[in-house]
């Protein structure tokens, strides 16, 4: 079963989204503060962090720097008001952004379509050989 790790500081939001994600038959575990996500990204790997753009002092944008760099396929969603720069910040990490209002409909195909896409690149990784090969086809070298 993948894992979600949900990050809100609002809690009916959270909740929600809890809700929706368990319905989709994702496992959850859910916090509301910087330091709680921190505190689990080191425990564990989830499979999907979804963060809340403001978390007080912090950024979800830092939860997902954090998150990749204990855990590199880690799957990352920022949700926040509309903020084109926020976005474009979000995209340049390879992470969703998506505006609130957020529906059920919206966010668990996001994350389903996250994950497959993820699956996809670590299963057919680029291949690079070191010192590379020469190739001869008909007495012709490939390039």
């Amino acid at each position: 079963m993948r894992t979600v790790l949900i990050v809100d500081p609002n809690a009916q939001s959270r909740t929600r989204t809890v809700v929706w994600l368990q319905q989709a038959g994702y496992v959850t575990d859910a916090v509301s503060t910087f330091s709680d996500a921190r505190r689990r990204l080191t425990e564990e790997a989830p499979d999907v962090l979804i963060t809340e753009a403001h978390l007080g002092e912090f950024h979800g944008l830092h939860l997902v720097i954090l998150g990749r760099g204990r855990h590199s396929g880690l799957v990352a969603v920022i949700l926040g008001s509309p903020d084109p720069v926020l976005a474009e910040d979000a995209r340049r990490h390879e992470a969703a952004y998506v505006a609130r209002p957020v529906t059920s409909d919206e966010l668990v195909p996001l994350v389903t379509e996250l994950l497959e896409e993820s699956s996809r690149r670590r299963r057919w990784p680029r291949k690079r050989i070191a010192d590379g090969i020469q190739v001869t086809v008909n007495e012709s070298v490939a390039r």
